[in-house]
């Protein structure tokens, strides 16, 4: 199996100039993996990052509230732009649905 890594510059140059003065080819990534599994490369643990509490209720309706607002100002922005079909997405469904219907009848 093959795998495309992208690998950042400022990581990529230290190896390769120390694989230069060692005078080695840069190990292969499933030769890393290998000598993870062997012991021979431990990692240190990661830093568990505490899962933040949920939000007050108080702050909830906050962030709704503010979220409604948004989405408000969002569709004021957009009212002027004239549309090809006035039904709303429900009444298309609704026809659609209607119509497939009918058709297997």
């Amino acid at each position: 199996m093959s795998t495309t890594l992208e690998i950042p510059k400022d990581l990529l140059e230290p190896v390769k100039s120390k694989s230069k003065r060692e005078r080695r080819s840069i190990p292969t990534t499933a030769e890393l993996y290998q000598a993870w599994l062997d012991g021979a490369i431990t990692l240190p643990p990661r830093p568990r990052i505490p899962k933040p509490p949920p939000p007050s209720r108080e702050e909830q309706t906050r962030q709704d509230r503010e979220w409604v607002k948004n989405f408000e100002k969002l569709v004021d922005a957009f009212a002027h732009i004239p549309v090809a079909d006035s039904r709303t997405c429900s009444e298309i469904i609704m026809e659609d649905r209607n119509r497939l219907e009918r058709k297997n009848q």
